[in-house]
């Protein structure tokens, strides 16, 4: 009989640290508010101002060697929005779908090899967060902007490349 091991962690997700290659096969949870310390931290790297806050949510399935890692991780900043100068509450969420392993000739493309076996979710969150990070936040994403680059522009017509060809056959 085949057993499936479920565990969910009751920690904040960034004080986590697995040895992900002493995990049994099966599921775990990660779920919960990111700490007031840890936002500050993230806010002060960041350069804004400490508003907002975060939460994350991960599913860990194990199937040894290979770990694989899903979930969302929720934010929210106040920061300036480059068309108007206004400051606003920017929320994200940062969808997560990870695989990874701990022995270096089972990596992939698409399986990241893990050189340190432990873990750290408060690293992990870190990085999620900063690659999805908008470096042009605009507060109303449904304005474009109205203006139309093209006006203006007159297209350029392209030369038919057989019309020499018609041009002899007039001839």
């Amino acid at each position: 009989m085949k057993h499936t091991y479920r565990a969910t962690f009751n920690k904040r997700p960034e004080e986590i640290i697995l040895d992900i290659q002493s995990l049994k096969n099966g599921t775990y949870q990660v779920q919960g508010e990111l700490s007031d310390k840890y936002w500050a931290n993230l806010c002060q790297e960041l350069e804004l101002e400490n508003k907002g806050g975060g939460e994350a949510t991960f599913t860990i399935d194990v199937s040894q060697p290979i770990v694989r890692i899903t979930g969302e991780i929720k934010t929210t900043f106040e920061r300036q929005c480059v068309r108007t100068l206004e400051m606003f509450m920017d929320s994200h969420t940062h969808k997560v779908d990870e695989h990874m392993t701990w022995k270096e000739e089972m990596a992939q493309e698409e399986v990241l090899y893990q050189e340190d076996v432990a873990l750290d979710f408060g690293d992990f969150i870190h990085q999620q967060i900063m690659l999805g990070y908008d470096l042009h936040p605009v507060k109303d994403r449904s304005h474009r902007g109205g203006v139309i680059l093209s006006d203006g522009y007159d297209e350029m017509k392209e030369d038919n490349p057989f019309a020499v060809l018609q041009k002899l056959k007039k001839s």
